[in-house]
């Protein structure tokens, strides 16, 4: 590969660089150098690819969880039910219409007069659960492995979050299968 010269003052000219001949020794070395690099790059290039594999495989388990992803970051509207505007009520209401093929109402305090209740024990992907003061239920979420509900947040439009989250905890008031 040919180096770039430089300017010689003296001249007022650019002059070509000489490039040295590399020693059999240094061509064999140089080649050794390239050959761990990229074998290092395929391992890391590998661990990486288990890494995704892993997470896909974890994610991909869950029929609701695959159903509300292209929800989440939908922007809270109260009384909305589409992909432009949802709340609570109207984002677990379209997410049972498309898994389960079925309609429940339009309202958090309504959806907990239906189904079952569950215990927190007990509780399995897909069930709903609830939250709000002692007088009233306002919030509904839909339960997901690991511990976590997907929702529509009144701040941050939809998203998953932790059941144990301080807030969430303090305003739990149950659960339904339906």
């Amino acid at each position: 590969m040919p180096t770039r010269g430089g300017y010689d003052r003296a001249s007022g000219r650019y002059v070509k660089k000489e490039t040295p001949k590399k020693s059999h020794k240094t061509k064999q070395r140089s080649q050794e150098v390239s050959q761990e690099v990229s074998q290092k790059s395929h391992s890391t290039q590998t661990n990486e690819d288990k890494t995704q594999e892993k997470t896909t495989t974890q994610s991909d388990g869950s029929v609701w969880e695959n159903a509300a992803k292209p929800w989440i970051g939908t922007p809270y509207r109260y009384g909305g039910s589409s992909k432009s505007g949802v709340d609570c009520s109207g984002f677990v209401m379209q997410i049972y219409k498309e898994v389960r093929g079925m309609y429940l109402p339009h309202k958090a305090s309504k959806m907990y007069d239906m189904g079952k209740s569950v215990s927190r024990s007990d509780l399995r992907e897909g069930d709903l659960v609830f939250f709000g003061s002692f007088w009233e239920i306002d919030h509904v979420g839909i339960y997901l492995s690991g511990d976590r509900f997907v929702h529509a947040s009144s701040s941050k439009g939809v998203m998953i979050s932790p059941m144990d989250n301080v807030y969430w905890e303090k305003r739990y008031q149950g659960a339904r299968r339906y």
